[in-house]
């Protein structure tokens, strides 16, 4: 018999052990780390575009998103969307959000944690069912039947709340696959925090969506912390924050936002420096 054909029964134990000490650290966070910081500090080059839209589809808008200061959590992102405009967004993490063959360290059936600080001013008319935040899609030229979630969910501000969305594979079409999922009362002029987790998959039993609302994981409408669901459609999937959709035509919207982070857990994710107004 040739040598190193056979292991022995010990370094066959040896090995599993190896692995199975890899696996437990990497469950147990020890290979946590801060993914991606949105630092005002660097300027707009942390995202991978910013998004205006005027009133018409895909028409010029005169929106702004700026390095601002605030006196509570320093340097922030504001974000100003004119009365006429229906967007003013910014698109993707860069570096991390996916896009398929071109780069982006984002994987499949890995969990992340998306964490910002955010207030909402509206100086103008009150509007509601306008998109805070959405976990966007992007078509593949050439795989068109592919895409049919455009945004697997989103956050919207309407009447006085936050509400948490997942829109199913073929929702276009079948409007019981628009679920909401969550909802929170959430005042003007007050900042507050979440995180979300992430798990991308093009599976509906793989992907999976939960959410922390001011430093608490929260019990989801449809029962429990965890949506399963398909979290990855099309081309590209990237976070996109901000203001956007035709709700929002029509009153003057200033957003701000912190400290925004995705990184492999809670605690690399959760934004810093908590005010009182947050730990309520």
């Amino acid at each position: 018999m040739k040598q190193g054909i056979m292991q022995s029964p010990v370094k066959r134990l040896f090995q599993a052990g190896l692995a199975l000490t890899g696996l437990f650290l990497a469950q147990t966070g020890a290979q946590a780390e801060l993914l991606w910081h949105g630092d005002p500090a660097k300027g707009r080059s942390v995202f991978d575009n910013l998004n205006f839209e005027g009133g018409e589809t895909h028409s010029r808008g005169k929106g702004t998103i700026m390095p601002a200061k605030d006196p509570v959590y320093g340097e922030i992102w504001r974000v100003h969307k004119p009365v006429p405009d229906r967007r003013a967004e910014t698109r993707g993490a860069k570096g991390w959000s996916f896009h398929g063959g071109k780069g982006g360290t984002m994987r499949q059936e890995v969990p992340y944690y998306i964490g910002w600080r955010y207030k909402i001013e509206m100086p103008g008319k009150k509007a509601g069912g306008w998109n805070c935040f959405q976990w966007k899609a992007y078509a593949a030229p050439d795989k068109p039947e592919e895409y049919t979630q455009n945004y697997p969910f989103s956050m919207s501000y309407l009447d006085g709340n936050v509400v948490l969305t997942k829109y199913g594979a073929g929702w276009s079409s079948d409007r019981s696959k628009v679920v909401k999922l969550w909802n929170h009362p959430f005042p003007l002029n007050t900042w507050a925090d979440f995180v979300l987790v992430v798990k991308p998959s093009i599976e509906e039993k793989v992907g999976y969506l939960e959410i922390y609302f001011n430093g608490k994981q929260q019990t989801l409408l449809t029962g429990g912390t965890r949506e399963y669901m398909k979290t990855m459609d099309g081309m590209e999937v990237a976070p996109k924050w901000g203001i956007y959709n035709r709700y929002s035509i029509g009153s003057e919207i200033n957003v701000s936002l912190a400290d925004l982070r995705i990184g492999t857990d809670y605690d690399s994710a959760a934004p810093k420096n908590l005010s009182a107004v947050t730990q309520k």
